[in-house]
């Protein structure tokens, strides 16, 4: 069973680049196999091309690590147990979004400027009215469904 680990990055002027190839890069120029500024564009063109892919890898081992797997240990059953997870955490986060928001109602130095609830829905506008609240509620609900007809794909 192999270890996998987790690539360190390094931010290189706002764009992500995983250290081994920032490494690469230090070394080729070292050696003058490149010697212009061209050939370093085109180094940073073909990792920001390459991006999307390493941050798949990335996230893969990361996945690995913290559920301390190796990459034959992930069967379908685990990603099917990992996708139920998902939509427990999804909840959550929804949940605190709504439980953080509904403090602003709750908070008695924040009620105590208004005459009244009436005045303070006016102003404020209700909590179940929220947008922000309705929207991650929408996503949350489009997320089970998706994670759902998935699953059922998977014919687990």
């Amino acid at each position: 069973q192999t270890k996998i680990e987790r690539s360190t990055w390094l931010n290189t002027g706002g764009q992500l680049i995983p250290e081994e190839e920032v490494e690469k890069l230090k070394k080729d120029i070292k050696s003058k196999k490149i010697n212009t500024w061209q050939q370093v564009h085109e180094f940073y063109k073909k990792e920001g091309e390459n991006f999307d892919a390493n941050k798949l890898i990335h996230a893969y081992t990361s996945l690995l690590e913290i559920e301390n797997i190796t990459s034959r240990q992930f069967s379908s059953e685990v990603f099917k147990a990992l996708l139920e997870r998902s939509i427990v955490t999804r909840k959550w986060m929804s949940d605190g979004i709504y439980e953080s928001r509904a403090k602003d109602y709750k908070n008695p130095f924040r009620k105590m400027v208004y005459e009244n609830k009436k005045e303070m829905d006016v102003v404020m506008g209700r909590l179940e009215d929220n947008q922000f609240i309705q929207d991650k509620l929408k996503e949350l609900d489009e997320y089970q469904k998706e994670v759902k007809g998935l699953i059922k794909k998977m014919k687990l």
